[in-house]
């Protein structure tokens, strides 16, 4: 498994950019808000093929009021990244957003 740790990405412009980097990644994303608009990245997340593992926080719950899909929820970073281990492929991506 590899491991890509793009914690100072705290900006959903920043996060895309990860995206574009690792397409098909398991991205662990989330948090806490800081009032940003997420439309564009709620756009991203939508053509991504990739698996995400969400962060409980109010970000995130800002984030999947703008998303079709409601991708899993995880009340640590502890229990996010024992799934993003498990899936496939095995490329995990910290990367918050906000």
């Amino acid at each position: 498994t590899t491991f890509i740790n793009d914690s100072t990405s705290t900006t959903p412009e920043a996060l895309m950019v990860a995206l574009e980097t690792f397409p098909e990644g398991n991205f662990i994303i989330g948090g806490t808000t800081k009032f940003l608009d997420l439309t564009k990245l709620a756009t991203a997340l939508q053509n991504f093929k990739g698996n995400l593992f969400l962060l409980k926080g109010s970000g995130t719950t800002e984030l999947l009021a703008k998303l079709n899909t409601k991708p899993q929820v995880f009340d640590s970073l502890d229990e996010a990244f024992s799934a993003a281990t498990q899936s496939q492929p095995k490329e995990v991506v910290f990367s918050p957003s906000f």
